[in-house]
């Protein structure tokens, strides 16, 4: 039994072995090294200034060590292609430890672009020799994989369960170096990109006019270096990881803007083809643009934004049993004055809304799908069928098979 996370890591360190050879680092708070899998970390360490910062600097930045994101799991990229996650880990001492995985390439790598950010580093013969092999030997990983060990490693380190959107994604690049950045990066332009992502911030509806100028400009948010259907997928779900924290800097429930964020990064992981990739995307950015208007209008919708958050964390999660206590802490209230505001807000009780919108469900399926009755009461949260179609005749004045029957008839 495992009563300790030191426990933990090791044994994750031994799994991780036994499928990928991803290097493991451990550092401690002064950045010396408490344990590597690499054989010359020295080199290793190198990763963090080819974007031409301060090597300690780039450290700091990607574990997330200096600022309020310092008991999350990072990720970061530099500009050929390498990704790296990093926990911090709180000691009992007051101390703390950086735990590390990476450097991996998430797609195939340019060795031109790696010679290139090589130059800034200043290195002999026999180190840029060695550095090139480290670096041909890095594996390439799904990016939805990666993510998924950076989840592991951020349990074992910290005992917490996180999703795919509570990943943070470190910005450490030097901005001085914006201009030599947009030409060496292989996923699209800078600038563009973040233009974009400040008009999901503030729900502007005119971002397709933009997302456009910026494709016929020659500059685009990129989803594909040479059509390479991994390196499309690996976009898009960057791009939406991205897209979903600027959704909740603009007032997005980050409830909603995670669960929309794993729906998308499952859509991504099943397209088989870059047009459905390209189609994925646009929809992904459309959807969250749209959210967060309707938040920066709460005037002329005339619903709280709060209550609308609500009513979108209740659609995305509507087979699970959703229960107004849990909104109600999650949103910072008491379930006595959230009942009242979002019956206020919607003109029926939470309940009541619940049940209705489980019912629009059931609907759907049963005119749609051959699914049992019984399978569909249990994929809304329902522990008895019978009490689901008892329901379900009280409000629609008819079973549930009665309906199908009668609707598949028309």
């Amino acid at each position: 039994m495992m009563n300790s996370n030191k426990d933990r890591i090791r044994f994750f360190r031994e799994l991780l072995s036994t499928v990928n050879s991803i290097c493991y680092t451990e550092l401690d708070e002064r950045f010396d090294t408490v344990y590597t899998d690499a054989e010359d970390f020295s080199l290793y360490s190198m990763f963090f200034a080819i974007d031409n910062a301060p090597e300690k600097t780039k450290v700091l930045a990607a574990t997330g060590i200096q600022d309020d994101a310092a008991n999350d799991l990072v990720i970061y990229t530099n500009s050929v292609g390498m990704a790296w996650l990093s926990n911090t880990e709180s000691m009992e001492d007051g101390h703390c430890h950086v735990h590390m995985l990476g450097p991996v390439f998430l797609d195939d790598f340019s060795e031109k672009a790696m010679e290139k950010g090589m130059d800034n580093l200043q290195l002999s013969i026999k180190q840029r020799h060695a550095f090139l092999e480290i670096i041909r030997a890095l594996p390439i990983v799904n990016i939805s994989r990666f993510y998924e060990y950076g989840i592991m490693l951020h349990y074992c380190v910290t005992g917490e369960k996180i999703g795919i959107g509570d990943i943070v994604h470190a910005e450490v690049s030097d901005p001085m170096d914006i201009t030599e950045l947009e030409k060496t990066d292989r996923h699209g332009n800078y600038l563009a990109e973040q233009k974009i992502l400040k008009m999901v911030e503030e729900g502007n509806l005119k971002y397709k006019e933009e997302f456009e100028k910026t494709a016929a400009s020659g500059a685009p948010i990129k989803l594909s270096d040479k059509g390479a259907l991994n390196s499309a997928r690996n976009s898009v779900m960057m791009f939406t990881t991205l897209v979903s924290r600027a959704a909740i800097r603009g007032g997005l429930f980050s409830d909603v803007a995670y669960t929309l964020c794993e729906i998308y990064f499952k859509k991504a992981d099943n397209a088989n083809n870059i047009a459905t990739l390209t189609e994925i995307s646009h929809d992904m950015l459309d959807d969250f643009v749209h959210r967060v208007h309707r938040i920066h209008n709460n005037g002329n919708n005339r619903m709280d934004p709060v209550i609308r958050d609500a009513c979108d964390y209740i659609a995305l999660h509507i087979n699970e049993n959703i229960e107004l206590h849990d909104i109600a802490n999650r949103l910072g209230y008491t379930d006595y004055y959230f009942s009242n505001k979002f019956k206020k807000e919607t003109g029926i009780s939470f309940k009541d809304y619940v049940t209705r919108k489980k019912l629009d469900s059931a609907k759907e399926e049963l005119l749609h799908t051959n699914n049992s009755v019984q399978d569909i009461a249990a994929n809304l949260g329902y522990n008895e069928h019978s009490y689901f179609s008892y329901v379900f005749k009280k409000i629609e004045g008819m079973s549930p098979q009665e309906f199908r029957e009668t609707k598949n008839l028309k």
